[in-house]
């Protein structure tokens, strides 16, 4: 069990908040994966341009929470 207290102190110390603005993207498909994003306050939306779509569909709603 301190393994695992010692592992989530080490992650803890490399968290960082970071906010966006309204319609600004967070990632983008095919981005290197190098963050992992946890959504304290508002909410997010997964969009994709489908095939046949001349616009980008929401695919999948994020709340916080």
């Amino acid at each position: 069990f301190r393994h695992l207290m010692t592992k989530a102190g080490q992650l803890s110390d490399e968290v960082k908040e970071e906010n966006f603005e309204t319609g600004q993207f967070i990632i983008r498909e095919g981005e290197r994966g190098d963050k992992f994003y946890m959504l304290m306050t508002g909410e997010a939306f997964a969009i994709k341009l489908l095939p046949g779509k001349t616009e980008p569909t929401r695919v999948f709603e994020y709340k916080a929470g």
